[in-house]
């Protein structure tokens, strides 16, 4: 029988991923230029567009690289039988 404890920091790298695509899209309106939906800006902030920066880098790959991880260890076997075959 194959060890089917969850990884709860796991979790939460993933939580934490989707998070910061909240946190990315809400800065969004503050960085770009004036248009139908941004707030706009000719000489956005330094700091929000830092962030959008910083999170575009890594979190999108982080939480689909998180999510396909653990829905095949969650996938390997379940109450259907193996499904790893």
């Amino acid at each position: 029988m194959a060890n089917t404890e969850r990884v709860h920091a796991l979790d939460a790298l993933r939580a934490f991923a989707l998070l910061s695509g909240v946190l990315l899209h809400s800065t969004l309106s503050y960085v770009l230029p004036g248009g139908t939906w941004a707030v706009g800006t000719t000489h956005p902030a330094a700091f929000p567009t830092w962030l959008v920066a910083y999170l575009h880098a890594f979190r999108l790959e982080t939480f689909f690289l998180l999510a396909w991880l653990l829905r095949s260890a969650g996938s390997r076997e379940s109450r259907h039988g193996d499904l790893s075959a």
